[in-house]
């Protein structure tokens, strides 16, 4: 996403402010009656962890351990200012980089990843994107499961969804369709707390009819949202909504069936008593301290171990605990517990790219930093309360592009947007983060060695195809065309890109290889498909092939990089997973 400097006093302020959490927290598996039995065992709270921990927990029958690698979020008021998100400090980041290869010009990437209670919903842009009706008819394709499609997730959507009013008082009727959301569920969502400004105004005067190439869309959330829409966001009441102030509140860390311990970093899952030769049991959980990079101990569950720690760790852990491919753990020493050769791999991310014009606007925010700060702290109202972007742009490569003599579309069907361009002026510049959503390159997650307190081994696999070169310079002209109309005069003056439609093929690929982005929206690399097949790493109920016991709930298990932002089908998962896993039991 595109971001701007703000004012170190804010940044100084925010990190004064401290609020006490409601219930108790474990601080490290050292308080830890390790000893102690519980149902299952939650490795993660990012929007897959605490969803299952709060909806398992709600029966009083079944003892829940989470668990959390990083710190607990309350009292970080970077984390929970909409408007400071680009100053969350790096302590509550992973911290992780990917491969620098020739496919980024040789550049390591910052590879973005929340180490707080929350997990990436807690440091994330806060877009709430549901992506394409098509992406999901697409798992339920992939897995052999109609459960998947798209009208049959959409109720778990709406159950976990809580469509709010923003602080500000900004009345947006007309920017949404009502009957598509939910209004009583946990996540707190909003639309835009201000605004139009005159950017965003002349942005909404150029779009076109209902049939031209940019119409104005009412809801980017109605599953085939192609054309101008206001974002909606995942902020209520002022503050963002993560998966821990959604879904693991006062009243729910204060059940005496949940558990929850921060600072605990887990290594490996291990075999315990029970299975068969062909299906092991794999329900023990090995705890770690990360800054020691020592083990602490095991904790085990009496049903299941639940992994939702993300699409680099949850990879990372079955690989260190032998679940890999096997030709791989031997070669790092590490003995195989299950072969299962597509954990790690399938790695699918989106790339981007800024593309700018010099403009005579000087948008951005501007704001006494104190005054702000404390409205905010006083009253969650104010600046902080809003985002730098309001609008956004999906777009499809139109039919009779050349790219298509050459290139089947692998976008997941007619209705599913090519591209997202993020809306944004500031700084004396205007134009669009340009995302790239449905690639054909793939990566993925491998160990450095056997010693699982060492950093994965992260490999985007952006621009690794020649149709992802390409397709981004139709997203190029895509935006050429958006920026042309009568609105932007006088406007817009000199481009900050490569334009490639005068530059060299050559000379437009090494622009893209050296400025291009993740959006730290990686899926796949423990992928889900049928229960048959030998391919994927989960079968359509998320259990981890060829084990009993082990479950996945988290990005790592979706098959294809969706069309938008990933946390809202992450919630998705874990919604339904949560009822898969009641019905398991009960």
């Amino acid at each position: 996403m595109l971001s701007s400097t703000l004012p170190i006093q804010v940044v100084t302020l925010a990190l004064a402010l401290i609020r006490h959490a409601s219930a108790k927290l474990y601080e490290s598996a050292r308080e830890l009656d390790l000893n102690e039995r519980y149902d299952f065992v939650i490795v993660g709270s990012g929007p897959g962890g605490s969803t299952v921990a709060a909806r398992l927990s709600e029966n009083p029958k079944y003892k829940v351990l989470l668990i959390e690698a990083g710190a607990n979020d309350d009292g970080v008021a970077t984390i929970h200012a909409p408007l400071l998100q680009q100053t969350i400090p790096s302590t509550y980041m992973w911290n992780y980089t990917t491969e620098a290869t020739p496919a980024t010009s040789n550049r390591s990437l910052n590879y973005l990843r929340g180490y707080v209670l929350g997990g990436s919903s807690s440091v994330n842009g806060m877009v709430y994107s549901r992506c394409a009706a098509d992406d999901y008819n697409g798992w339920a394709v992939a897995t052999g499961d109609n459960g998947w499609r798209w009208d049959n997730v959409l109720p778990y959507i709406k159950k976990s969804e809580r469509l709010v009013p923003a602080t500000s008082g900004r009345n947006y009727s007309g920017e949404y369709d009502p009957s598509l959301h939910g209004y009583k569920g946990e996540l707190a969502t909003s639309l835009a707390a201000f605004g139009p400004t005159d950017f965003d105004q002349r942005a909404l005067n150029s779009t076109t009819g209902p049939h031209g190439e940019f119409p104005f869309h009412q809801d980017m959330n109605d599953g085939r949202s192609v054309g101008l829409t206001w974002m909606q966001f995942a902020i209520g009441g002022g503050e963002r909504s993560s998966a821990a102030t959604s879904f693991l509140t006062g009243a729910v860390r204060a059940r005496p069936n949940l558990s929850i311990v921060l600072n605990t970093y887990v290594t490996r899952v291990l075999q315990t008593e029970g299975g068969s030769p062909n299906s092991p049991s794999v329900r023990t959980v090995e705890l770690g301290d990360r800054s020691a990079r020592s083990v602490i101990g095991t904790v085990t569950a009496g049903k299941e171990v639940i992994l939702a720690a993300g699409n680099v760790n949850t990879p990372q852990i079955l690989l260190n605990s032998g679940i890999g491919d096997k030709k791989v753990l031997t070669q790092l020493g590490i003995k195989t517990t299950v072969n299962l050769p597509d954990v790690g791999n399938n790695m699918a991310d989106h790339p981007g790219v800024i593309a700018t014009w010099t403009s005579q606007t000087n948008e951005g925010p501007a704001f006494d930093p104190e005054a702000a700060f404390s409205e905010w702290t006083a009253n969650k109202t104010g600046p902080l309360t809003g985002t730098i972007n309001r609008l956004t742009l999906w777009s499809r490569i139109p039919s009779n592009a050349t790219i298509w003599k050459t290139f089947q579309d692998p976008s997941s069907g007619k209705d599913t947007p090519h591209f997202e361009m993020v809306m944004a002026a500031y700084n004396g510049t205007a134009g669009a983060f340009l995302i790239l959503l449905n690639p054909t390159s793939r990566g993925g997650i491998s160990l450095r060695s056997s010693n699982p307190f060492d950093a994965p081994v992260i490999d985007s696999g952006i621009l690794k195809t020649p149709y992802d070169i390409l397709a981004l310079a139709e997203g190029i002209r895509s935006m050429k065309r958006f920026f042309s109309g009568p609105a932007w005069t006088n406007y817009l003056r000199t481009p900050t890109f490569v334009d490639p439609d005068t530059a060299s093929a050559a000379e437009w690929e090494a622009y893209i290889r050296e400025n291009v982005a993740t959006n730290y929206h990686g899926v796949g690399t423990a992928a889900m498909s049928k229960k048959d097949a030998k391919h994927g790493v989960v079968d359509p109920d998320l259990r981890v092939k060829r084990v009993s016991g082990l479950r996945i709930v988290d990005a790592s298990v979706i098959p294809n990089v969706p069309a938008g932002h990933t946390q809202v089908p992450i919630y998705v998962v874990a919604e339904r997973a949560s009822d898969l896993i009641k019905a398991s039991w009960e």
